[in-house]
């Protein structure tokens, strides 16, 4: 590869070397950290650096289409200028998100996902077991005996891992370490990639590549939702991987290029399809239908490469029905098999009517986010010169395929939604940021035209001299002004001030949530107290963080699901009866058998947790065995008391 373009793409690269080192260093028992996983990997990348010469033989892969006429110095250098900017970009405008989202390093929004992100980073720095193939927020050594419920076989960590790596590293706080790998996947590696991607894509459009650097992070829906919504940290991750993955693709079937270009391509194809597996397999998903209009095009070439006799309409039609039927095919063998069935058939219900669906892909105005109209009519002009320009055709096609997707997810239930979108748990907001993706070379054409416009126009051509260019610059700067304008309160609101505002209220460490800062610290004061004792807990009253933040050695680090066959019957004793504990001999017994000597409460005296905040997933029925306990109550002797919350030493009489 040029060394631009290897750059650019680079974090395909670790992603996918950090990855298998985990899952390789989990095998053979060797504790994983930031100098076991970074010194042999940057060791064997500067052995293969050194051994392939790249400034004797200069390659093509990836850049094998240039730009026609310019000669390669100057190529090279625009290109270099184009990266700058791309990345460039992607560090002021990550800030100014940062800045507007984040009061606090350490904050964090307290939801479901959350508990398991930071959990398993806490894991990760603490156990040097950084496998994907064995994910738990629990030690492995214990996971036998105190783990309340199952935990999973594969789950995607490359996100976790990098944030593991800092906090191995420096010794960052949790949630630092995962503001701190947000910034990096947002403000870099995403940045860079889509450089990468729209070099491909827009390789003689230059005016449009230079846009791309605005337009590819104006969308509200990616990268900025995901640090909201869910929060979808891993689908960040992978989405920002994506570009640098599908490049690889296109530059196995680039034109002009040797035989063994294209095997070193698809070599780096495979190991950007590791790289998306491990942050969030959905991207490959994602990156699929990106590709599958490109791939119908493909097909038309080969009656071309069976010879000329060969190359008519109707043999190029018929190749193109050939590759949609295999393409179909595959997706339905994919959807079928067993391993994936809980992913294709888990299901958010419909909540729009098929208008209203239409009207939000147009208006952009994807889940929990406000319309971007200004950006809409961008991409509807792009999308206009893709539909007359048959370069671009395909990404149109592409654009259009996912836009299907996301109406029938929103307006539908049923079979064809399952078959379509379960790839994507059906989640509308995973699928709203893919076609933000999907959006953003449509955008960057829409701009250029824009731009183009501006420096045409008969004033400003009149002036002569440098206007033009200053003219087409001031419509860009005006199209960022507009699009990053911070406007969160008030009548007058922009999608990217609305969704800062929201993250910055989400992200408070201050506010009075599901665990307050009072209950924080109290936790905090508990930990000193517990050490490394296992400490039993009901997870509803806050305690669900406990384990990431304070490192307090918590029995339940999940909010559920409880009370299904993989949970242990300890747990379930536990859970239920665990008021009894002093004159049932089975519930001391399950006390005993997972080794609890503490028991910590945050809403002591709040059976329900009516005068709290709690997550969706809370059932009190499940937790009346807790709940229930109180000062008087026999084997619980209090050790640290304030307000409404209790430290317990869990004691037989």
């Amino acid at each position: 590869m040029s060394r631009l373009m290897a750059l650019a793409c680079a974090p395909v690269a670790s992603v996918a070397l950090f990855g298998a080192l985990g899952i390789v260093y989990a095998k053979l028992g060797v504790f994983a950290s930031w100098a076991s996983m970074g010194v042999p990997a940057t060791a064997a990348c500067a052995l293969m650096l050194a051994l392939s010469r790249p400034w004797r033989a200069p390659a093509r892969l990836v850049c094998a289409v240039d730009a026609v006429g310019a000669p390669r110095c100057l190529r090279e250098r625009f290109d270099a200028k184009c990266l700058a900017l791309y990345v460039g970009a992607g560090l002021v405008v990550t800030t100014w998100f940062t800045a507007l989202s984040l009061s606090s390093p350490e904050g964090f929004t307290q939801s479901f996902d959350s508990m398991h992100h930071l959990g398993m980073i806490r894991t990760f720095a603490e156990t040097g077991c950084w496998s994907s193939l064995d994910v738990a927020t629990y030690a492995p050594e214990v996971r036998a005996t105190t783990m309340p419920i199952a935990g999973w076989s594969f789950y995607p960590a490359a996100w976790h891992v990098t944030a593991a790596l800092s906090a191995s590293a420096l010794g960052a706080p949790v949630a630092v370490a995962a503001n701190a790998t947000n910034f990096l996947f947002a403000g870099l590696v995403y940045p860079a990639g889509a450089f990468a991607l729209l070099r491909c894509v827009l390789h003689d459009n230059p005016r449009a590549l230079l846009c791309g650097a605005m337009a590819a992070l104006a969308f509200a829906a990616f990268p900025w939702q995901m640090v909201n919504w869910g929060p979808l940290y891993p689908n960040l991750a992978a989405f920002a991987l994506m570009p640098s993955v599908i490049c690889f693709f296109m530059a196995i079937f680039a034109e002009g290029v040797a035989r063994g270009e294209r095997v070193a391509a698809a070599g780096l194809f495979a190991a950007g399809v590791v790289a998306l597996a491990l942050a969030q397999p959905n991207a490959v998903f994602t990156a699929a239908v990106f590709l599958v209009p490109y791939c119908v095009q493909l097909a038309r070439r080969v009656p071309r490469l069976l010879g000329e006799g060969r190359d008519t309409r109707r043999s190029r039609n018929l190749a193109s029905l050939v590759a949609v039927a295999c393409i179909v095919a595959i997706w339905c063998a994919l959807f079928s098999l067993p391993f994936l069935h809980e992913v294709v058939w888990h299901v958010w219900p419909a909540y729009a009517s098929p208008q209203t669906a239409l009207g939000n892909l147009l208006l952009l105005s994807y889940r929990e986010t406000l319309p971007q109209v200004l950006l809409g009519v961008l991409v509807l002009a792009g999308a206009a010169q893709a539909w007359r320009d048959r370069r671009y055709t395909w990404i149109l096609c592409a654009y259009v395929l996912m836009g299907g997707i996301y109406v029938v997810t929103l307006a539908t239930d049923g079979l064809a939604k399952q078959l379509l979108a379960g790839f994507w748990y059906t989640d509308a907001a995973r699928l709203g940021s893919s076609l933000a993706f999907y959006a953003v070379p449509l955008a960057s054409l829409g701009l250029a035209r824009a731009a183009h416009a501006a420096a045409s126009a008969r004033v400003v051509s009149a002036a002569g001299g440098r206007a033009p260019a200053a003219a087409a610059c001031a419509c860009v700067l005006a199209f960022a002004v507009v699009s990053f304008c911070p406007l969160g309160e008030g009548p007058v609101r922009t999608a990217f001030g609305d969704l800062a505002h929201s993250t910055r209220v989400a992200y408070d460490p201050t506010a009075d949530n599901i665990l307050s800062p009072e209950e924080r610290a109290f936790a905090q004061e508990a930990a000193a107290i517990t050490q490394g004792d296992l400490v039993l807990n009901m997870p509803d009253d806050g305690s669900e963080y406990v384990y990431a933040l304070c490192g307090m050695n918590t029995y339940y680090r999940y909010n559920g699901p409880y009370g299904k066959s993989d949970e242990t019957p300890e747990s379930r004793l536990i859970r239920e009866q665990l008021r009894d504990m002093a004159t049932e001999s089975d519930v001391w017994d399950a006390v005993d058998a997972v080794g609890a000597t503490y028991l910590l409460l945050l809403d002591q005296g709040d059976p329900k947790l009516e005068r709290s905040r709690h997550l969706f997933t809370f059932e009190w029925e499940q937790w009346q065995g807790v709940s229930a306990i109180n000062d008087d109550a026999l084997g619980f002797e209090p050790v640290l008391a304030e307000g409404d919350m209790r430290l317990y030493r869990i004691k037989r009489d």
